[in-house]
């Protein structure tokens, strides 16, 4: 409102309920909404993305099932999402190519599935970064790098490295703030070229304190 001559009234509702309003009229715009395909044939998106939402795999503080990016452990995993989420079908492809059966609970709002999982109905949860809390515990993001085949990409940032980097190795990195907590995650491209530097291959890179 303070770069435009519009007035906006904000109404808080849980996810489903908001694309559902979207879809009928009883709201003007949703911020922060994943674009696919079946969503294109209702709805008009911006040309430039608002914000960045990962999609987090999390458990309580106290579990000690799950380690990071170990895929293994969540065989036969109960995992719990938020009924509408775009990130529901990508988890469910993610699992089938590893060839890892799981169970997906879905559940009308956030606070549902943050109960679900406070009360053990669940292993895990399938959370928006935009949803979550300093007392979860991350145990992975679930990324789509094939939406980046093909397209061209305008990135700033910082070099960054780890001591276990080959030396034709470097991420091109930025630091972003997942929740409201202001915890952050290192996130960008993971870089190798060719030692004729004639050739640079990219890959998505997250890292989780």
């Amino acid at each position: 409102q303070k770069n435009t001559d519009l007035e906006f009234k904000f109404i808080e509702m849980d996810f489903p309920e908001a694309v559902e309003a979207l879809k009928n009229d009883e709201i003007d715009l949703l911020p922060g909404i994943a674009k696919t395909p079946e969503r294109l044939k209702d709805f008009i998106y911006s040309e430039k993305p608002l914000c960045t939402n990962l999609s987090l795999f999390c458990e309580l503080p106290d579990s000690k099932r799950f380690f990071l990016d170990d895929y293994s452990a969540f065989t036969q995993t109960s995992i719990g999402v938020v009924k509408g989420m775009s990130s529901t079908q990508l988890c469910r492809q993610f699992f089938a190519e590893k060839i890892i059966p799981i169970r997906i609970k879905e559940y009308n709002s956030d606070d549902e599935l943050k109960q679900a999982l406070e009360n053990h109905e669940i292993d895990c949860m399938l959370l928006s970064s935009l949803s979550m809390e300093k007392k979860y515990k991350i145990i992975s993001v679930l990324e789509n790098i094939d939406s980046y085949i093909g397209q061209q990409i305008t990135f700033s940032g910082y070099i960054y490295r780890v001591y276990d980097f080959d030396n034709s190795q470097f991420v091109l990195a930025r630091d972003m703030i997942i929740n409201s907590n202001h915890q952050t995650v290192i996130v960008g491209f993971l870089c190798e070229y060719d030692n004729d530097q004639s050739k640079l291959h990219l890959y998505i890179y997250f890292l989780i304190p």
